[in-house]
């Protein structure tokens, strides 16, 4: 994840529900973090994690399109042997 720079955040503005905002604002004072703080981090997890999710679905199905595809019996050799380990 990539630092961000301080001098170029912007304002967002958006709804939050209720509890959301309460809980944000008990993490915060609990913590010592600001709202934003905690806010951007959270977006960013998210996002790391739904873009490598995305990535790794697309390179999964560039592999299919290309043959490169493993047998189930294939697919449980692998794990079987990774349980073994």
């Amino acid at each position: 994840m990539a630092m961000p720079n301080p001098q170029e955040k912007e304002p967002v503005s958006f709804r939050l529900n209720k509890q959301i905002k309460n809980d944000l604002a008990h993490l915060s004072e609990s913590t010592g973090r600001s709202q934003t703080f905690i806010v951007e981090e959270a977006l960013q997890n998210y996002i790391d994690l739904n873009l490598w999710q995305i990535n790794a679905i697309k390179e999964g199905l560039k592999q299919a399109d290309e043959g490169k595809l493993l047998t189930t019996e294939e697919v449980l050799e692998r794990l079987e042997s990774e349980r073994a380990q």
